[in-house]
């Protein structure tokens, strides 16, 4: 979806805008690191005090989302900034184990695919709010007389209800 003014509102809505947003691309990297730190914890790699002051810290408010976009200029990736401030958050007792055993190219492809599992659930709903209204509004319509037509060309008189085939 365009993150633009001019053409973002009319080609998405403002929950999918929110869903796919810088703020959250940001969080869902953050998401991305703090289960590997819960995971790790689990699985006895990192300390538990260590995947708890990780994970008290991965909430994107924390981090300047510009400025690890300006940075992320030097690398290519939004990640290596973002593991930086993480690693600077957390302090550093905790800070060796922030990003242990991924690489960058893990958490981003992560984390992309939890914008798209989010974005799934937003447009899903969507459809089925614009289902229910053509629904609506063929119901409304059912005898409406309008042109019909055929390869683009205007055929008979048909009504706006009429479902093909039918």
């Amino acid at each position: 979806m365009p993150s633009d003014r001019l053409f973002g509102p009319s080609l998405g809505s403002d929950r999918m805008a929110a869903v796919v947003s810088d703020v959250a691309w940001v969080q869902a990297m953050l998401d991305v690191e703090a289960a590997l730190a819960r995971a790790q914890a689990r699985l006895e790699v990192i300390p538990d005090r260590a995947a708890q002051e990780i994970v008290s810290h991965c909430q994107a408010g924390e981090f300047d989302v510009a400025q690890i976009g300006r940075d992320a200029s030097e690398s290519a990736n939004p990640v290596i900034p973002l593991v930086k401030a993480l690693r600077n958050n957390v302090g550093p007792d905790a800070a060796p184990f922030v990003h242990l055993g991924v690489t960058s190219q893990d958490i981003l492809d992560t984390a992309m695919m939890l914008i798209a599992r989010r974005g799934i659930d937003v447009l899903v709903d969507d459809l089925r709010q614009a289902a229910s209204c053509a629904a609506l509004l063929a119901e409304r319509h059912r005898a409406t007389p309008m042109a019909a037509r055929t390869l683009l060309q205007q055929a008979s008189v048909t009504s706006f209800g009429l479902e093909p085939g039918s």
